[in-house]
């Protein structure tokens, strides 16, 4: 699980959210950046956490996030039987995540959300959408977009959130999935 810097959120944060975007150089560097990140987003501070229960590398948060919001479109996802629509969907969440996800029953909370399982971009903002809504108030929210990059988090304001049991309840479904991957 990861573990964020709360005085160093620039460690944390994708350099595109950099001032100026670009990977810091040196401690210094950083340090300033944290500050700056901090002024700009002061909910950063409000957090009282030890880590966040997401994986420690990008590639694999993105990942998640995709499988967030393949569990928020779950009844669309069960339809994909064809060969062609199980590869891209293994190519962006996983053979194993999508087999679990295709097996679990319908429940309560299924949005029956309509997303594009082909936009690898849409489907991972989607997803942080999700996270960032279902962790709102927590002080965690901020720390989940500066995670991935500025351009992916810009994309995620989607108006069309659920409420936010529903919200939490396909965070829930997509870690547990996630957890149980093995």
């Amino acid at each position: 699980m990861a573990r964020p810097d709360i005085r160093l959120p620039a460690s944390w944060a994708h350099w595109t959210w950099l001032s100026p975007p670009r990977r810091p150089a040196h401690e210094r560097v950083l340090r300033e950046a944290s500050l700056q990140l901090l002024r700009a987003h002061p909910q950063l501070a409000e957090g009282r956490f030890r880590w966040l229960p997401v994986p420690h590398c990008r590639p694999a948060f993105a990942r998640l996030c995709r499988l967030v919001a393949a569990s928020s479109a779950a009844a669309q996802v069960r339809q994909c039987i064809g060969v062609h629509d199980r590869r891209r969907l293994t190519a962006h969440i996983g053979r194993h995540h999508l087999d679990r996800l295709q097996r679990r029953p319908p429940g309560a909370f299924d949005m029956n959300a309509s997303i594009d399982l082909d936009d690898r971009f849409a489907l991972t903002a989607q997803g942080l959408a999700l996270f960032v809504h279902a962790h709102q108030g927590r002080g965690m929210g901020a720390w989940y977009a500066l995670r991935l990059p500025r351009a992916l988090s810009e994309h995620a304001q989607a108006p069309c959130l659920p409420d936010l049991p529903r919200a939490r309840a396909c965070v829930a479904v997509a870690l547990h999935l996630w957890r149980s991957r093995c």
